[in-house]
């Protein structure tokens, strides 16, 4: 009976570690269509979807873009893990297995923790903080600089992580060091220009940050507009030679890399349009559909 209750405890006190069943993270990430002239900000959706077992820990799993972006196609890096435990946050990076803690929300001033990426550290320290009041909630602001260093580019401070943490919430940008993708080799993230935190919900507390939709994409030249739904087939993807695009009416298409570099564009497609890839290096494209010169929709795409 003793040893019932004592697992009983165990499993019920362990419920309440961590981030609760349906926590989400609006974001916004940015691309730009045109490099210098037109930039567009898309919603980029985090939700806790159930637990995993690693390394004999729990943790839970955290599904990015889910239904937000209207990606066909995820990557095994659109699932990452975490585990909140004594306001601390862990990272089990999956591309080198290594568990870093994230989020620090006990740190003070002087304080400081390190993210391991691959070859990388990312060193996280903490300058000052404050309180502030979201939505009735009063919840601690760590105000962070970050150290990184790689065998590459050597010491660089102010890229990956400066900036503001909010306690429970992380940080005011990106919930993962997703900048750190232009520094360290093999990192894998969505949402590569990352925009700022639209809401927050979780367990009844919800807060908008932006004071517009958490799931608006806007145009900054154009302003703000829903979603199209026009159904657009892009095939085969992953894509080794020709790219395919199919869709009901006339559109201009202008595919970019990682960084928004334009690899490739085409005016007045037609309802089938193609694109060789033959030569492109592989990773993450985007291939951007206009019509009428406004932005329809945002296709990922893998070229391997």
């Amino acid at each position: 009976m003793l040893i019932f209750f004592c697992l009983l405890f165990y499993f019920c006190g362990f419920t309440q570690i961590g981030y609760d069943e349906g926590t989400s993270w609006h974001y916004g990430f940015e691309t730009y269509i045109i490099p210098g002239i037109l930039t567009s900000y898309f919603p980029q959706i985090l939700t806790i979807e159930g637990d995993t077992l690693i390394n004999g820990e729990i943790f839970q799993k955290i599904v990015k873009n889910k239904d937000s972006h209207k990606w066909d196609i995820q990557t095994p890096f659109s699932v990452e893990y975490i585990r909140k435990k004594d306001n601390k946050v862990f990272w089990f990076n999956q591309q080198n297995g290594n568990i870093s803690i994230l989020y620090d929300f006990a740190a003070e001033p002087g304080d400081s923790w390190t993210i391991s990426i691959n070859e990388c550290e990312l060193i996280i320290k903490v300058d000052s903080v404050s309180y502030s009041n979201y939505n009735g909630i009063i919840k601690k602001n760590l105000f962070v600089k970050d150290y990184f260093y790689s065998e590459y580019y050597g010491n660089v401070t102010g890229f990956g992580f400066t900036g503001k943490i909010i306690e429970d919430i992380g940080h005011s940008v990106t919930f993962f060091p997703q900048r750190i993708y232009y520094l360290c080799d093999g990192i894998e993230v969505d949402g590569i220009m990352p925009n700022g935190i639209r809401c927050y919900t979780d367990n009844g507390f919800y807060n908008n940050f932006k004071g517009y939709s958490c799931d608006t994409t806007w145009n900054k030249n154009v302003g703000i507009y829903d979603y199209d739904k026009t159904k657009i087939i892009v095939y085969p993807n992953p894509v080794s030679e020709v790219l395919t695009i199919e869709i009901s009416n006339k559109t201009d298409m202008i595919v970019t890399d990682m960084i928004g570099r334009v690899i490739a564009k085409k005016q007045n497609c037609s309802t089938k349009t193609y694109f060789d890839t033959s030569t492109w290096k592989t990773g993450v494209y985007f291939v951007n559909i206009y019509s009428n010169g406004a932005k329809m929709k945002t296709e990922k795409v893998i070229k391997y």
